[in-house]
Order: C-alpha cells, then structure tokens, then sequence
C-alpha cells in the first residue's frame, strides 16, 4: 500500500485473505476502518469497506485463498517463489484493472 488508490487497498485485502496480515500492518489497516468505512460502507471493518466499494461478493475471501493455494501449488511445481505481494498485484490486475 504506497499511495492511497483503491488498487492499493485491493492488494491488501487480497494479501490478507491470502495470508494475515503482521500485528503492525493489521494495526495500521484497523486504524483506517473508520474513514474507509465513512467513505465506501461496510460494517466498520477495512476488509468490508473495500469489499462493498468492490461490489464483491461475501464469498470473495474464500476463494481467494483458494487460488491463493493452487498458484503457490503451480508456483512450487515450476520451482519459483511467489509472494503474497505479487499474487495480490496479479490477482489486482486481472480482476479489477481497467
């Protein structure tokens, strides 16, 4: 999260399905729920706030750890690393660019 873009944000709370966040950048993130929830909705979580400005789905989570598993799966077959940074960029930005 370096800007403060909705993409930006889209990456985090894909990463945080994926893999939870450190105690210091869930700190970081909560503190943020007030204001992202004033300015897209939700129940006053940042995960839910991002999720309504998304229109996604309740099941969004689920199934991004689902596909968070088969690529570190692919990823370890082909024997190359994938980060949680660079799924969440991937998964950014082939579901939500543009």
């Amino acid at each position: 999260m370096d800007g403060g873009r909705l993409s930006d944000f889209d990456e985090d709370d894909t990463i945080y399905a994926a893999e939870p966040w450190t105690e210091d950048s869930a700190a970081t993130l909560n503190a943020m729920a007030p204001k992202l929830q004033a300015i897209y909705g939700g129940n006053g979580r940042w995960e839910d706030a991002i999720a309504k400005a998304l229109h996604m789905p309740d099941t969004m989570p689920d199934a991004i750890r689902d596909m968070w598993r088969k690529n570190l799966k692919i990823a370890h077959d082909n024997k190359v690393t994938l980060t949680p940074q660079q799924f969440a960029e991937m998964f950014v930005d082939n579901n939500f660019a543009g």
